[in-house]
């Protein structure tokens, strides 16, 4: 009985031996891999080369060099170390193949040298003879080829043959790239084109003065011939011209609210785009609208395949964006950002909301009528979402929204009978865009895209005149609807063009209602444009000379008007370091903002949108030139620049008089010339620069008495210098921002009031003291782990605490005494931030 009990107990227990048995030995493969998740190294193997092979379980093994003596000492393996990180796995010598491959070009036959073989973890380079020598203990079973210039190729382990020395062609890249004239032009990440734009990528981009974080309308006005009379993001002046002269797309699609704080910082968190793009002239005939330029902001429009998620904080808001892989094809980027002031105002958000409701009716704690203004609540938000699908390789689905809002709220308390009486009034600002876009490739040499759009902007008012018992509502609504169709045609090497069509429709909508007395209303207006363009890139010469020249056909429905635009970017290499630039255009627009009075929308955003009319407001076009030169040798780049530029059409309410013309309704013209100069040295961890830019930029108002005067942007000369340096993950950036001061209309100090109104002199003779500021930013980069690092940033807005005054203007009070107002610009404003980046990959 004893006996029969040790055969079952040997029976049940024997399977049971064998498994411990088995699960102390571990295989080659998994042991290398948790000796690289350990120790942060690589190696490099073949899969299939490698079966059948275990280790033991050794506790010996404490060490990296314990570990790999473990593999060569128990199995017939030799280990060798590449690099620092890198090893790789070499088998006996009877197991392994020794292949050759020789890489040449598909259309000449001619060797291709520096072509990049990545096998595993390891990288070859052939040489100047296309060759490659490898065996097959340094390869897997897939093999990747590629080389700027060329088709990227995978080829397979198997179907090369030894020992014969394996051909591979490389097809040529038919496709003409947006070369690249200038890297890092100004910065590092901040690129010139070969078009005339510019570009850059916010994520790539060092920090720059006064900004330890990109803000993209910031950081714009960097270059020569950007600035803001007002030192806001959503009063760019490009070139003499106002802020809504300039075509903001996001995704392709327009936007009609570009700033929060009403307009102190941009609305679009830098975190989420990939790229920048902007063009001052030589502008595509795929665009429509934009007399003075075009800012593009896009997006990563790749799926990726790993989670990816980027957070931070700083003293004006928090903000969190995830990039969410559903599947190999498919991935959901999302993306927040909000000030958090319902909970505590740091002393940078108390600034900026000084300054941006400064001389409004929310920031004045008392006025002359005797009410105030208290219990104010302001906040922002922007949020977006992409949905990204490849449908297969020739066909992509893209789907973008974004919504931006600014809210302000306040008290408003007054004696009314002896009683007081509160009320509520209130400005909200929104603007929500989505974009639809599909491409389709029907060949290496021809594709599609279809792009569809939506912009819908909203400008509400609710304001509150207690000891006149008035309720004033204002209201400016947009719905911008879109499509385009645009195929490109890869002719050959040298030639590639552009063909397409665009459909808009725009109605615009403004209301005012007034309850005492009983006033109300309300205009809408629509206009439909269809336009048919095209555009031919060539190159030649080697691409010594490289050029677009295009043209744009509209056709506004409303006026049945059709309007011709001819489009022009030239480049031509005149020695290896110096080339010349040509740009011209001819462009138009339909859209433009007016300020009918100083108090519209509580005084904190002025400007409504309208819709030309083509009578008391015409279409505004413009014609542009500008010529260039830039030399770029042993780091250094001086780039000298000239331009002419007229606009017709402009409207008087259209460009914020505050003197005698501010009630006058007519169209005129401005005219702006001038030239833009830059000159940057960079090294390996430096790089400093300095630009200067002259400007003449005048009005012609024929109805106007004088008809010809300064122009209210008239900025004649404008300089701005940076440092910045670069140690290991530490970034220090500084610089200065000087301008001469603005074009103002002083009063007859003789006798300055009379009948109840200003006696004006001679319009914008006079300027405001010149306008300086120094800023200083740094950032810190650090890894907590390989895929999770961090960034520490301060930044010092004005460090100096210089009082810079950018506006002066006069008004009348309720007993007709002249008041004069006086803004000013950010004094000392701090600023702290720190970032969490997490990357799957």
């Amino acid at each position: 009985m004893r006996n029969k009990a040790y055969i079952i107990t040997f029976i049940v227990a024997f399977p049971l031996l064998g498994l411990a048995q088995k699960e102390q030995k571990l295989s080659l493969h998994d042991f290398l891999k948790e000796l690289e998740e350990k120790y942060e190294i690589k190696f490099s193997y073949a899969d299939q080369k490698i079966k059948g092979f275990f280790i033991e379980n050794d506790t010996a093994c404490k060490t990296i060099s314990s570990c790999l003596e473990l593999i060569e000492t128990s199995l017939p393996i030799k280990v060798v170390q590449v690099n620092e990180r890198f090893y790789t796995i070499i088998l006996p010598k009877e197991s392994m193949v020794e292949w050759c491959i020789l890489i040449q070009d598909e259309l000449n036959g001619r060797p291709i040298a520096d072509v990049h073989l990545i096998a595993e973890n390891q990288s070859f380079l052939s040489s100047n003879s296309g060759r490659i020598n490898l065996n097959s203990n340094q390869v897997g079973e897939k093999l990747l080829l590629s080389r700027m210039g060329y088709k990227s190729q995978i080829i397979y382990a198997k179907d090369l043959n030894a020992p014969n020395c394996n051909t591979v062609y490389l097809s040529p890249q038919t496709k003409i790239l947006e070369e690249v004239l200038v890297k890092n032009y100004l910065v590092k990440g901040f690129d010139k084109k070969m078009d005339g734009s510019f570009s850059f990528d916010p994520q790539e981009l060092s920090i720059t003065p006064g900004l330890m974080e990109p803000d993209i309308l910031h950081t714009l006005q960097i270059l020569p011939g950007i600035q803001s009379i007002d030192e806001s993001v959503s009063n760019i002046n490009v070139r003499g011209g106002t802020n809504d002269q300039n075509l903001v797309l996001w995704e392709g699609t327009k936007m009609y609210q570009t700033g929060h704080f009403f307009g102190l910082i941009s609305a679009f968190n830098p975190y989420i785009i990939e790229e920048v793009n902007l063009i001052k002239n030589g502008t595509s005939p795929s665009l429509f609208e934009g007399v003075s330029s075009v800012i593009q902001i896009n997006t990563d429009n790749e799926v990726n395949n790993a989670l990816k998620v980027n957070s931070g904080v700083n003293l004006l808001n928090t903000d969190l964006s995830l990039k969410i892989p559903l599947h190999k094809k498919i991935a959901l980027h999302l993306s927040g950002r909000r000030t958090y002031s319902e909970v505590v105002n740091s002393p940078t958000f108390e600034k900026y909301f000084d300054r941006a409701f400064a001389d409004t009716e929310v920031g004045e704690l008392s006025n002359s009528s005797g009410t105030l203004a208290q219990d104010k609540a302001f906040g922002f938000y922007d949020y977006s979402a992409k949905l990204l699908y490849d449908i297969n390789d020739k066909n992509k689905l893209r789907i973008s929204f974004l919504d931006i809002f600014n809210e302000i709220r306040f008290i408003e308390s007054g004696l009314v009978d002896g009683k007081i009486d509160s009320k509520e009034s209130s400005l909200s600002q929104d603007n929500k865009v989505l974009s639809a876009s599909y491409i389709k490739s029907w060949s290496d040499k021809v594709s599609t895209k279809i792009l569809g759009t939506v912009s819908n902007y909203n400008l509400n008012s609710l304001n509150y005149d207690i000891l006149n018992d008035q309720r004033l509502s204002q209201e400016n609504d947009v719905l911008d609807l879109g499509l385009k169709i645009q195929s490109n045609w890869q002719i050959n090497k040298q030639l590639k063009q552009l063909l397409g069509y665009e459909f808009k429709e725009i109605g615009i909508q403004n209301a005012d209602r007034l309850n005492n007395p009983n006033f109300f209303r309300s205009v809408k207006e629509v206009i439909r444009v269809n336009s048919l363009f095209t555009d031919m890139a060539f190159s030649a010469f080697g691409g010594e000379t490289v050029g677009n020249i295009g043209i744009r056909l509209n056709h506004l429905d409303k006026f049945n008007f059709f309007n011709l635009e001819p489009r022009l970017s030239f480049n031509q290499a005149l020695t290896k370091h110096i080339s010349l630039e040509l740009l011209a255009e001819m462009k138009s627009q339909v859209t433009t903002q007016i300020i009918d009075f100083q108090s519209d929308f509580l005084g904190v955003e002025q400007r409504r949108w309208v819709l030309v009319d083509n009578e008391e407001i015409p279409i505004l076009k413009s014609r542009q030139i500008s010529l260039g030169v830039l030399y770029n040798k042993n780091k250094w780049l001086i780039s000298l620049e000239g331009y002419l530029k007229k606009v017709d059409g402009i409207y008087s309410a259209s460009q914020g008089f505050q003197n005698q013309f501010q009630n006058v309704r007519t169209a005129g013209s401005y005219r702006s010339a001038g030239g833009d100069l830059l000159i940057k040295k960079g090294g390996d961890k430096w790089n400093g620069w300095v630009s200067y830019s002259f400007s003449y930029n005048i009005f012609d108002f024929y109805e106007l008495a004088p008809n010809i005067f300064p122009n209210n942007l008239d900025i004649r000369q404008t300089t701005t210098a940076g440092f910045s340096y670069t140690l290991e993950g530490l970034e220090l950036s500084t610089g200065i921002n000087f301008h001469t001061g603005r074009p103002i209309t002083l009063v007859d100090s003789n006798e300055p009031v009379s009948n109840s109104s200003i006696n004006f002199l001679s319009p914008n003779a006079a300027r405001l003291s010149s306008y300086f500021r120094p800023d200083l930013s740094v950032k810190y980069n650090f890894n907590f782990t390989k895929k999770l690092r961090g960034q520490l940033g301060g930044s010092l807005w004005n460090y100096a605490n210089r009082d810079n005054l950018i506006n002066t203007f006069f008004k009348l009070d309720n007993r007709d005494n002249l008041v004069r107002v006086e803004e000013s610009a950010l004094k000392i404003t701090p600023n702290l931030m720190l970032r969490i980046l997490f990357n799957g990959d």
